[in-house]
This record gives C-alpha cells, structure tokens and sequence, in this order.
C-alpha cells in the first residue's frame, strides 16, 4: 500500500459496501486506520437513508445520526441496535477527536473519546480503540483537525470592514450599493418579523418538526430528512468535518406557516424572475439552519442574482471578494469546477491566517501584478442584521454558533443585463446555472410581455464549438464529482453510486492544490501521527 496515493486508496475503498469495509478493517493497520475515514460511512449512510426514501415512497422518516457516521450506518442496517432516545440517556455528546504530543515530538490523533460506546462489526459488545502508530496521512490529519477546530473568534472575527448601516430606506440603498455593485450590512430590515422574534430551534421543532427539509452537503448533494430529526443530528454531530446544513428551498411547501412570519424589505422587493411565476422560476428562497461550523464554501451565486440573507438566530462570518479576485486556496479547472476546501472550517484553519498577514503588510491600491489581497471585505451578521451580496461576488460563510436565517437571491434592474448575458451565454463557467433548459427563453419572453423596455438589447449567445462539446462530455465521465462546489441553487442530487465516491474525489483535486501551493504536507508528515479508531 506504500506505494499508493493517499487519495487513490480512499477512492478504491469508496467503491466498497459498509460489510466489506468492516472485514477489511481486520486485514492490517493502514487498512484499519483508511477503513474508518468518516467520508466513506457519510457516503454510505446517505446512499442508504435516499434508498430508504425511494422504496418508502419518499418517507424521510428513516434518517437517525447516532453519534458517528459508522454507527448510523451499522444502526440503519439492523447490525447493532439501536440507541435509546436522547431523553432516554445521560450521556451526552463529546467531541471525537483530541490532540496529545507524544515524548520526541510526535503527535496522537485520538479518533474517538473513550467515554463513547464502540460496537464491532456483528456484535454487540464495547470495543476500545486500537492505536495505531507510525502511519502518515495530511489527507485523514486535515479532515480531523476541521472536524476538532475550535472557533478562534478573537482571530476570525477581528476584521469586519463592510459597512453596517441603519436607517437606509430602499432609494438610497439601490444608488449608494446596489447600483454600485457594493456589499453593506443592513440593520432594523427584520425588526417587526414574527421569524426574528420566534425562530430559534425550539419553536422550529415543536410547531414544525414534521416538515420535511433538505439537509444539504457539499458534494454529496441533498437529503430529505424531518426538521426535527435533522435538529437533533445538529446537537450530536460534533464528530462531522462537514456537518450536514439545512438548506431547505421550498418553505411554501414544507412549512407555508413560516411564509406568515417575514415580508421581503422592500430594499430588495424588485424581482425580476418573479415574472417567470413560482413554478418556472429557479429555486431562490431558503430557509438556513446548522450547528457551528456550518456554512459554504467559496462559490458566486447562481444566474448572475443578488441576494440578501437576515440572520435570526446566531451568527454568521461572512468573507467576500470582488468578482475579478480569486480568493485564497481557489482554484477554478478549465471546465469552471471550482476546487478548493472541503470545509469552511478547513478553508479557515488553512488560509485564513496567511490571509490577515497579507492584508496587514499590503494596503489597497499597492504596486501589484494581481488585485490587492486587502480588497477583501469582511463581516460578522447576528440576529437582525440583513447583508446584501452583490450578483458575481465570491463569498465564503461560516457559522459562528447555531445558527437560523432566511436569505433569497433575486433579479432587479441593478443587475437584470448581466442575468439576461449570463443566461445565453454561460459566462463566466464558475458561476452555477440554476433552472432548467428553456429558463432563458422563458425569461425573455417574460421581459418582452411585462418589461419590454428591459429587453431591448438582445444577449449576445457565445458561440460553441462542437469539438467543445465532446471534450466536456469527455472530461464529465472521468472528472472528480464534487457537487456543483457552490452550495447555492438547485438540489445538488447525485444518484447513489456517484454520491459515494464523490466527495472521497473532491480530495484528489485538493491535496494536489496542497501539494502545488504549500509545503505543509511535507512539514506535517515529519512530524509523526498516531491514529486511533473506535471500530
């Protein structure tokens, strides 16, 4: 196995049943310690509780996380039994993972708290975790050290240069930031919301924990699960490098209730797309509900569309580029996927740091070949506090506590052109197109019959070459499946097999972009890691 990539075993083992994975585990240490990477048991879990799904007729009442994805699995199957209800127990959740340095240096990665109960394979007994020591891996060391990061608020919070306004009324707004394509936190828009008052994850479980949400992931895609199972997977779920995010898009139908609870701030109620109605528009309102550590990676919005997101409870870090800039640790491929963190909290713990350095040492507007790395606006949202996301803008959040909010991208004559551009052309190809095959050709017949004097200018349609189009249906059978790598529009479903080697792939593409842009692979391994597994 010495000669294999690190990414290329997790791929080989991804392509495993959670039965062959356990006999495998037996076979040596390397194996033992690969066999337990949490990405291969989410993948599987997923694939199981959407196979549950599609044989019950689409009942999403299956899903329960027990502690660990592996045991979720070896629960959902019938292997071991399972847990009594959280009211039932008295033990509560420990974080899965610390840190110990060893004599000479070395340091111990312990997977799971011995406090936790650990089931072998076809048993029912506790088992302890087995240390294994002198094995090297920088791709399991960095989804455990985003799994075990404690948010460093004095360092992440400490910059905070978008402007925070009050007082703004809808007309000043559209010219002094809208217009001007310029991020600004608004304050009071949500101060007589019934939502602002009511929702935190009490009420949201008692009045609509039947609702039926999706509880999205990067680049596994979405999962309908009950809110309230998913609100008790969020108080459990301190082991998930990448913990699942509620980002539900249809609030009409999985909770209409909730509609009665908030009104659009009429700094935002022009919406072009609305002319499409709600069936043919593109998804554009979600509902936002996750632990700490929560949030999405880097992405620009789909279709060209603003957006603005009113926190309700918690609070949010939100860090911004302007459309010209590549953040930090972003990489966009030739066919726009845009390789980068898996996490939030890994993009943090990676790059952040570097980042302020940076920004201390160069101002904005010093001699550069590239834009200036200080352009970079940053903010933290809490309860009541509304940010405008222009339309082409990268942005990165990630959530401070748990956290509730409601956000909506939206088209207005601010940025409807470069919509209408985007639309025909596909341009720029990071950005996601939301919708379905005729959504442009709809929305100009729309602009012509309801707004004629928005379409006067026809988008210019880029023309595409046909040697293109094959390379792209080349490049799509063998490129590494990572979601859409935006974490906004659309559902992200893959079908179950693809589901779970996708996001064991998305590794391949970042530790090359490690390997490419730093030395810290090479200075980690020095450094010695001992790995310990509950199962």
């Amino acid at each position: 196995m010495t000669v294999l990539p690190d990414v290329l075993i997790l791929e080989i083992l991804s392509r495993l049943d959670g039965r062959a994975l356990c006999c495998l585990a037996h076979c040596s240490r390397a194996l033992y310690v690969f066999s337990h990477v949490p990405d291969l048991w989410r993948a599987l879990s997923v694939a199981r509780f959407r196979r549950n799904q599609t044989q019950g007729g689409g009942d999403s009442s299956s899903f329960r996380f027990v502690r660990t994805w592996k045991e979720t699995w070896l629960t959902a199957e019938g292997i071991i039994p399972p847990l009594p209800a959280q009211s039932e127990t008295a033990s509560s959740p420990t974080r899965a993972g610390k840190v110990e340095e060893k004599k000479g240096g070395s340091t111990c990665i312990e997977a799971a708290s011995s406090a936790t109960p650990l089931y072998a394979f076809g048993t029912h007994g506790a088992l302890r975790p087995i240390s294994v020591s002198g094995l090297y891996s920088d791709l399991i060391f960095r989804a455990w050290l985003s799994a075990t990061v404690v948010i460093d608020e004095a360092a992440w919070c400490a910059r905070d240069n978008i402007p925070r306004v009050s007082d703004l009324d809808a007309a000043q707004f559209r010219t002094q930031y809208e217009l001007r394509r310029r991020p600004v936190v608004l304050t009071g828009l949500a101060q007589s919301w019934p939502a602002l008052a009511h929702w935190d994850t009490s009420y949201l479980a008692s009045v609509h924990g039947a609702a039926c949400v999706q509880a999205f992931d990067e680049y596994l895609g979405a999962l309908d699960v009950p809110l309230s199972a998913y609100l008790e997977y969020a108080t459990t779920c301190v082991t998930d490098e990448r913990p699942l995010y509620v980002f539900e898009p249809s609030i009409e139908k999985s909770a209409p209730a909730l509609l009665d609870d908030f009104t659009v701030p009429p700094h935002f109620s022009e919406d072009l797309f609305s002319l499409l109605g709600d069936e043919a528009r593109p998804d554009y309102r979600w509902l936002l509900v996750g632990p700490a550590r929560t949030g999405t990676n880097f992405h620009v919005d789909p279709n060209h569309t603003a957006a603005w997101n009113t926190v309700l409870r918690g609070r949010k870090k939100w860090i911004m580029f302007p459309p010209d800039q590549l953040p930090p640790g972003v990489h966009v491929e030739s066919d726009g996927r845009v390789v980068q963190a898996d996490s939030p909290a890994e993009w943090m713990v990676r790059y952040y740091a570097s980042l302020q350095e940076q920004q201390r040492g160069s101002g904005i507007g010093a001699a550069s070949s590239s834009p200036p790395i200080s352009s970079s606006l940053e903010c933290v949202c809490g309860p009541g506090d509304t940010v405008y996301i222009p339309d082409g803008w990268w942005h990165m959040v990630i959530n401070l506590e748990p956290t509730v909010a409601l956000t909506q991208n939206y088209v207005s004559t601010a940025n409807v052109q470069r919509v209408r551009r985007y639309l025909a052309t596909r341009d720029p190809p990071h950005m996601t197109f939301a919708g379905d095959a005729n959504t442009q050709e709809k929305f100009e017949a729309a602009l012509k019959a309801k707004r004629p004097d928005l379409a006067v200018e026809p988008p210019v349609r880029k023309p595409v070459s046909i040697w293109a189009g094959v390379s792209a249906s080349a490049a799509s059978t063998t490129a590494a499946v990572s979601g859409d790598g935006n974490g906004n529009g659309g559902d992200g479903m893959k079908k179950d097999s693809v589901a779970v080697v996708g996001a064991v792939q998305q590794h391949q593409h970042q530790y090359c972009m490690s390997e490419r842009n730093s030395s810290e692979g090479k200075e980690r391994s020095a450094a010695g890691v001992t790995f310990s597994f509950g199962f």
